[in-house]
């Protein structure tokens, strides 16, 4: 728990110990000064992209608990911190961050800060503390404890190490890489906004979400830093150690009856916020053993069967058309490549790739990458024989070559996307030879990173955010080429940084879509009250044949007050029976009557009648009061000159009482209102449409004019129209039921099957797996 205010600490105890009278400074050891600086911009970096995730994913929350308000008051409140989030998040990121940073120089300059326990409320202050405030420090104990435990062993090592290079001093809380700290910095930077409890609640929620439970990976990548620097590498940790940490961290922070107590606000915002899920695609679930075992001997059947190829084929193409590596090396070789020689002519091209690929990305052609492979060997063999490859060797530089072949010849990426993922092509064989699992293992990170890059290239095709994610695309693979030294745990650090930017894009893309629905919802309503409401109108004119003037004003003014009727209180409401009844004595009124009780009847109306027309104009809002004046003046005069069964006067109003502001709104919604009968489709076609009405949202289709892949995001129970959004959210298309049904029949449109959206690579391995089995059975055939 921690409390805003400070405990005065002594500045010899804040800077130095004493042994006999000699000042003891801690600092860094000069030979890691290095490392600091690397662990620093590593723990920045982290945070600020987990920060922004987290903030990204505000106003899906906010929105959410905005739905689910139990009042309008709440409601509001809930919308207008959407606003202000957005105007503070960039400066609460700035503290935060700055905070983090403070904390680090002061520990590398020794200046100690109060520690959690210091902060501590006790018994005496509770007091003191208002209840916002301690809830609200009840929020950042509980993510800290929950941290501090799931990561325990991965922060002992962390401070064992960090006495290591503070000349032995422990640095205890005053870490900057601990959680308490981390939670703190966040802390202090969202004191001074001007947030309610229930917005911080929620905020606090998601950076416990998109920050504190990914520390686990951050502190493996933080032990492997010091690993890699030779500090402490065979660090062990025994379970007494994990017992007395728990047993400590639990003395140091707030008690456990505390800790463990979910506040009333947590509990409240955790209903009302639908909990946001990680994407999907490059950010699914972890699938279950029975699919690891199934990838596994997936991988054994390739290698067996690109063996039994070898042995019966007649060239040295492989199936799908490349040449074998073995077809760039002499077959009288003697020599043969040892791994080290083929690791180290592999990392040399790796490096080549990083230099070009600063320059821009260009295709990286299968067998153009194999012949700078082998004369890269040529290059470093020290022997004046030329080389060959073993054949588990060759075996596996074929097998990821077919795999990076299917890349560039996949008909779902672009171009652009093919070119950068192929300049990965040489780093992927190092990671096979090096990773045999890169095959056999459905989790590997290597090849969950391709796989999220692939999928988020299909998936952002031709949406307005494909520039930005090719972009991603074009760091993630110059940092791979970069960094990579044989060490897998570059590609979980690049794969966690890829998702948070996709996990972004989904979440823009997911409230677009939403507003396109309730945009879409809003003019279906609207249509909705209009067809009702000129239907009316049309009956009634049918009943009672009117003068122009009359019918003019029935159809285009008074539509607008049935539909606003319509739209605010509903068909069957005593306002829209009212002004349903005045269209209908309007259109009478205007009919000659003969009758002496006609007559009658009409002299007990007519004050009514116009008063009612008069109020129905004003409800509106769009004619200025003489406006009306005039027109309801110009009604009576017809009405009049009707009776009279004299000439009815032509309309003098201005254009704008002659204009439907409604029906304007209806004016670029044609495909909306068009008609949408399924009675002159073919037998076929009418079967699609029973289908396509039972089918689920969000079933991707593909459509050839004009080419694009989109989404199915709404049906209007109105017109029966289908509503497209692309993968960013925005409403491309709308599509009549009978027109869909058709362009199925006709091959025109297509319902994206699930083989659509495996990942690449086991698509890739199954149709290399497919090439295989099929000319080896034509083989022995």
């Amino acid at each position: 728990m921690r409390s805003r205010s400070s405990s005065n600490t002594s500045t010899s105890n804040n800077n130095q110990g004493s042994l006999g009278g000699i000042s003891l400074e801690r600092k860094i050891l000069p030979q890691f000064n290095s490392l600091t600086q690397e662990i620093r911009q590593h723990l920045l970096n982290f945070l600020a992209q987990q920060v922004r995730a987290a903030f990204i994913q505000a106003d899906t929350a906010l929105f959410n608990c905005a739905e689910n308000a139990e009042n309008n008051q709440v409601q509001d409140m809930f919308f207008e911190s959407i606003r202000e989030v957005r105007k503070q998040h960039v400066q609460i990121e700035r503290a935060f961050l700055k905070n983090i940073a403070n904390q680090f120089d002061d520990f590398i300059k020794a200046k100690k800060r109060p520690s959690a326990a210091d902060a501590q409320i006790d018994a005496q202050q509770l007091s003191l503390v208002q209840n916002d405030e301690f809830e609200e420090s009840l929020l950042v104990s509980s993510m800290s404890n929950k941290a501090n435990e799931r990561c325990i062993e991965a922060l002992y090592a962390i401070e064992q190490r960090l006495a290591l290079i503070n000349s032995g001093i422990k640095s205890d809380d005053n870490s900057p890489l601990t959680p308490t700290v981390i939670a703190n910095g966040f802390y202090t930077a969202l004191a001074p906004s001007p947030f309610n409890l229930q917005v911080k609640t929620i905020l606090y929620m998601l950076f416990e979400q998109f920050v504190m439970r990914e520390l686990d990976q951050f502190y493996a990548t933080i032990n492997q830093a010091f690993i890699s620097a030779g500090v402490l590498p065979n660090l062990s940790y025994s379970a007494s150690q994990r017992k007395q940490r728990l047993m400590q961290a639990a003395t140091r922070t707030t008690p456990n009856s505390l800790s463990a107590t979910r506040t009333s606000t947590e509990r409240q915002a955790s209903n009302n916020m639908q909990s946001p899920e990680r994407g999907s695609g490059a950010a699914s679930a972890i699938p279950s053993n029975a699919i690891d075992e199934q990838t596994s001997l997936q991988a054994e059947t390739l290698t067996a069967l690109l063996s039994t190829y070898r042995q019966q084929a007649t060239s040295t193409a492989l199936p799908d058309g490349v040449p074998s590596i073995t077809a760039f090396t002499p077959s009288n070789a003697t020599h043969k490549y040892s791994s080290a020689e083929l690791l180290s002519a592999l990392a040399s091209l790796q490096q080549h790739n990083a230099q070009q690929a600063a320059q821009g990305f260009t295709m990286l052609a299968v067998d153009r990458s194999k012949q700078a492979l082998v004369k890269q060997l040529q290059d470093l063999n020290s022997t004046a024989s030329p080389g060959k490859l073993a054949e588990q060797h060759a075996n596996t530089i074929d097998l990821v070559g077919m795999l990076f072949n299917f890349i560039i010849e996949d008909a779902s990426l672009t171009q652009s996307s093919k070119a950068i993922l192929s300049n990965l092509h040489p780093l992927y064989v190092q990671v096979a030879l090096q990773d045999p699992t890169l095959f056999s293992q459905y989790q590997h990170p290597a090849r969950k990173l391709l796989n999220g890059m692939a999928q988020a290239g299909v998936e952002y095709r031709g949406a307005s955010e494909e520039k930005a994610l090719q972009h991603k695309m074009q760091f993630t693979v110059s940092q791979a080429l970069q960094s990579y030294k044989g060490d897998s745990i570059l590609f979980d650090y690049l794969l966690q940084d890829f998702n948070v930017f996709v996990h972004a894009l989904q979440r823009r893309a997911e409230l677009r879509e939403k507003r396109a629905i309730e945009a879409a919802k809003g003019r279906d309503r609207l249509l909705a009250a209009r067809q009702q409401a000129l239907a009316l109108v049309a009956s009634t004119l049918q009943k009672f044949p009117v003068p122009n003037i009359i019918q003019d004003f029935l159809e285009q003014s008074w539509v607008d007050v049935l539909v606003f009727s319509f739209l605010r209180h509903g068909p069957a409401s005593q306002q829209w029976q009212c002004y349903a009844e005045t269209a209908q004595q309007l259109a009478w009124s205007a009919t000659f009557l003969a009758l002496p009780e006609e007559q009658e009847r009409l002299a007990t109306v007519n004050l009514e009648l116009f008063s009612q027309l008069q109020q129905g104009l004003d409800l509106l809002g769009s004619h200025h009061p003489d406006t009306i004046r005039k027109l309801v003046q110009e009604l009576s005069a017809c009405q009049q000159a009707v009776q009279a069964q004299q000439a009815t006067p032509a309309s003098k109003s201005p254009a704008q009482t002659r204009q439907n502001p409604l029906g304007t709104m209806l004016s670029n919604e044609e495909e909306l209102s068009a008609p949408n009968s399924t009675d002159n489709l073919s037998t076929q076609a009418r079967e699609i449409t029973k289908k396509l009405e039972h089918i689920n949202f969000g079933t991707w289709f593909e459509f050839d004019s004009p080419a694009a892949t989109l989404k199915l995001s709404w049906f209007s129970p109105t017109t029966r129209n289908y509503m497209f959004v692309d993968s960013s959210g925005q409403r491309v298309a709308i599509k009549p039921l009978s027109t869909l049904a058709m362009e199925i029949e006709h091959g025109q449109a297509r319902i994206l099957t699930e083989q659509r959206s495996k990942p690449l690579m086991d698509r890739a391995l199954h149709a290399i797996q497919k090439i295989f089995q099929h000319f080896n059975n034509h083989s022995t055939a």
